[in-house]
């Protein structure tokens, strides 16, 4: 059984996947974080492809700003819930043996993308975190990637996977997750 719960995805995208999906659409990172803890609960597999953002404005108006009001404005932010985390320090209130796996898009700074990922796998303890280096952009609208499959929570096994199309990456990491499920 395979549920994915969606956020902003086009209705055409979900219209074409397989009818046995369960598809659950959400509006914003509350009703996200409701229900993947619905979800999650009964889960063998929690895949966390994509995190909501990290910020969402304070308050929001109930009408159009105008222009000549919005001298001076200022957007105060206040943090969302950060989903994955949630579910790694409520990890039992998961299913026996849940696997919970994360992404990690990081550019690298004065740190290389692998060092700051394994530093995500410290503070969210993950069965698996999938790296994806996108500095520079590259990923993003194209139709190949390559990542770094690193295991944890330790983070000290990894796999490196060359530049290959998304699909045939995704089959790699689903045929990892198969292997640790067996």
């Amino acid at each position: 059984t395979v549920t994915l719960i969606a956020a902003n995805v086009e209705s055409n995208l979900l219209d074409s996947l397989d009818p046995k999906i369960q598809i659950h659409r959400v509006i914003n990172a509350d009703e996200m974080n409701s229900t993947v803890w619905g979800a999650a609960a009964h889960m063998n597999v929690v895949i966390m492809a994509a995190a909501v953002a990290d910020f969402r404005p304070k308050s929001v108006s109930q009408s159009k700003i105008k222009k000549n009001s919005a001298d001076g404005l200022t957007i105060e932010f206040e943090s969302n819930v950060d989903i994955l985390a949630s579910l790694c320090t409520g990890r039992s209130q998961l299913k026996v043996g849940a696997l919970l796996v994360g992404f990690a898009a990081e550019t690298g700074d004065e740190r290389t993308p692998i060092e700051l990922a394994k530093e995500k796998i410290q503070r969210k303890p993950v069965d698996l975190l999938i790296l994806n280096d996108v500095s520079g952009g590259q990923v993003f609208g194209e139709e190949s990637n390559q990542a770094t499959l690193i295991f944890g929570p330790d983070g000290k096994k990894s796999v490196e996977i060359e530049r290959t199309s998304k699909d045939t990456l995704a089959h790699v990491v689903l045929d990892h997750l198969k292997e640790r499920l067996t």
